[in-house]
């Protein structure tokens, strides 16, 4: 429930920092380390990372990590992910 919570303030806010908790149980700490989420908007998670080998390995698992975070933030709340490097 808090979950779902976080992810409809952060589609309304277009913050991606309420998601910051939920955004390291899913990649795990040390990807949290190298990849943060940068905000929300229509269904888009910016992801910021701080090395093109992390934008690569996060492209690697897409598809999952878009599955895992629609699962405890709700169907359609992430539809993507955009990662950017910076």
């Amino acid at each position: 429930m808090l979950s779902q919570v976080l992810g409809q303030v952060a589609s309304k806010t277009g913050s991606g920092a309420p998601l910051s908790p939920i955004w390291e149980s899913v990649v795990g700490p040390l990807t949290a380390r190298h990849a943060r989420a940068i905000s929300l908007t229509r269904g888009e998670l910016l992801v910021r990372v701080d090395a093109a080998a992390w934008r690569d390995e996060l492209m690697r698992h897409h598809d999952d990590l878009v599955g895992k975070l629609s699962a405890t933030l709700g169907s359609g709340v992430i539809r993507v992910l955009r990662i950017e490097v910076g």
